[in-house]
């Protein structure tokens, strides 16, 4: 059994991680919801600020001051986001947006002092060991202390804690992917932003923003790859069955296809029923196929 190398990401690893079922409504048979879930779209905005305030200060060349045009360009982002128009109708994702970079600017101030930045949006396409391209993207390369490090922003409900970054697999996956295509990375930082303001008072700057290292040994990075190009490999297999990874947490929270997935279990047609009943729509996708290899023995 061969995989063809029809590209793949992270997510999608992720998600077949999470639930097989999952992988198949999404990545398969190509179902998408008729809005971008709120935390998701707050992350896409997140993170084009993010390149907006990282470009400014490559351009300036001071990390105190991303210059008046990328200022503009946050700003006018915010704005088409809703940000101070409580009639628009991401009024709650602008002005979520709009108060993680009002406290981020002041912060990083600080935090980015002897920072260089190298690259802002690195894109990336290599190969992973079972001939699968992956593709993604870093959000940052800088040069500190006479090393290259990658950043990754990333706008959270809470701030985690290091063992949770040390289960995360996608930074080491992102590091080994950045020395293959040349760049001598040492490590990482998780920059962990919080995106929600609690009712009842301020947040300091500490609970709000969070930067965490990551630093992994070799063995660490190829192991790590390996069990991803394993889960990627098991899930174009003619052995997966796209069972149902069913947990009443992330089921609740993170996953689109509850409801239809419930359903569907209950009899077989109602799946796609639900689906449409809610509004989603099915696209294309380029998939990855399985090929027998041909034997070729006279």
């Amino acid at each position: 059994m061969v995989l063809a190398t029809a590209p793949t990401s992270w997510t999608e690893i992720d998600t077949y991680r999470q639930c097989p079922h999952k992988h198949q409504l999404h990545y398969k048979a190509g179902w998408r919801p008729p809005k971008t879930a709120f935390p998701l779209a707050r992350g896409i905005l997140w993170h084009e600020i993010m390149d907006c305030h990282y470009n400014g200060v490559q351009a300036t060349g001071d990390v105190c001051d991303p210059g008046k045009g990328a200022l503009g360009e946050i700003i006018e982002l915010l704005n088409q986001h809703g940000a101070k128009n409580p009639k628009h109708p991401d009024y709650d994702l602008g002005m979520a947006c709009l108060w993680m970079y009002h406290g981020y600017r002041r912060w990083s101030r600080l935090e980015d002092q002897g920072w260089k930045i190298i690259e802002v949006e690195v894109k990336f396409d290599v190969e992973l060991p079972n001939g699968m391209q992956l593709t993604g993207r870093v959000d940052l390369v800088i040069e500190y202390k006479g090393h290259l490090w990658i950043v990754d922003h990333k706008a959270t409900t809470y701030l985690p804690g290091d063992k949770e970054t040390d289960l995360d697999d996608q930074t080491p996956i992102y590091i080994w992917a950045m020395r293959k295509l040349g760049y001598d990375v040492r490590g990482a930082w998780i920059g962990y932003t919080r995106a929600k303001q609690l009712a009842t008072r301020e947040l300091a700057d500490k609970e709000r923003f969070k930067r965490i290292p990551v630093f992994r040994p070799d063995y660490d990075l190829e192991t790590t790859v390996a069990e991803a190009a394993a889960s990627i490999s098991a899930a174009y297999g003619r052995d997966n069955q796209h069972q149902r990874h069913t947990n009443p947490d992330t089921c609740k929270w993170k996953c689109p296809f509850t409801e239809a997935c419930i359903g569907g279990r209950r009899a077989p047609h109602l799946e796609q029923e639900i689906l449409l009943s809610l509004g989603f729509k099915q696209r294309g996708r380029q998939l990855a196929v399985v090929r027998e290899p041909v034997d070729l023995t006279p």
